[in-house]
C-alpha cells in the first residue's frame, strides 16, 4: 500500500519521538532492547488503523496534518528548543523536522488544546475536544502497536484482519520474555490468598 509520503514521514516521527531507537540500553540490558518503533514499522500501523479502525472516516493524513499544524504553532510561539530550519522539512512535514523534545512539546499544545480549532482540517475544525482525542491517543496506539504482532506480519501487514499471518516472533515479545500465542496459554487469573485482611 502507498502511502503519501508527508503523512508517512509525519507518523514515522512521532513513532521514533515514541518509542526510539536507544543503542545505550544495549550495553546493561542487552540488544534486543534497543529496537525502536520504527523498525517495527508502527508507523504503518498507525496509518492502518486511523484509516481503517476508529471510524468510517480515514483519519491518517487529518492527524498528520494535526501534529504539523501544531508543530507550526510551536515554531510561532518561538517555543522550539532546537532552531528551525523549514529546508529541513521531509515532503514538507513540519513535525519530523522538529527535535524529539520540540515534537512532544507540539503534542502537549494539542493536549492542552492551546490551538486555534478553527485552522484545523475536518473532522477536527472547530473541535477541539476531537483534537484533544485523538492528542491524547498517539501514544497509546503507538505503544499498544509495538507491543502487539503488528511488526512481524510481514507482507500480509497491510491487508484485512482475516488475512494476517504471524511469520515470526515480534521483537516486542522477546524483549518482554512473552513466549507466544499458544492454546489455553496460562493467565493470570488472580491471586492465591491464604488470609484476606481488611
Amino acid at each position: 500500500m502507498n502511502y503519501d509520503p508527508k503523512v508517512k514521514v509525519t507518523f514515522g516521527a512521532l513513532v521514533d519521538t515514541i518509542i526510539p531507537y536507544t543503542p545505550r540500553l544495549a550495553y546493561g540490558q542487552g540488544a534486543i532492547q534497543t529496537v525502536g518503533g520504527l523498525y517495527s514499522h508502527i508507523d504503518e500501523y498507525l496509518i492502518w488503523s486511523l484509516d481503517h479502525l476508529l471510524l468510517n472516516v480515514p483519519l491518517a493524513s487529518p492527524t498528520a496534518e494535526l501534529l504539523n499544524i501544531a508543530a507550526g504553532q510551536l515554531i510561532a510561539l518561538g517555543a522550539t528548543e532546537v532552531s528551525f530550519n523549514p529546508d529541513n522539512s521531509p515532503y514538507g512535514s513540519i513535525f519530523a523536522a522538529l527535535s524529539q523534545e520540540d515534537r512532544l512539546k507540539a503534542i502537549t499544545l494539542l493536549e492542552r488544546l492551546q490551538i486555534d480549532p478553527m485552522i484545523l482540517p475536518f473532522p477536527f475544525h472547530n473541535n477541539p475536544i476531537y483534537a484533544q482525542m485523538m492528542a491524547n491517543s498517539l501514544n497509546t496506539l503507538t505503544v499498544f502497536g509495538y507491543y502487539s504482532e503488528w511488526s512481524e506480519y510481514e507482507v500480509t501487514r497491510l491487508a484485512q484482519f482475516e488475512e494476517h499471518k504471524l511469520e515470526e516472533m515480534p521483537v516486542s515479545w522477546k524483549q518482554v520474555g512473552y513466549p507466544g500465542r499458544a492454546y489455553r496459554y496460562h493467565a493470570l487469573r488472580g491471586y492465591l490468598v491464604e488470609k484476606f485482611i481488611e
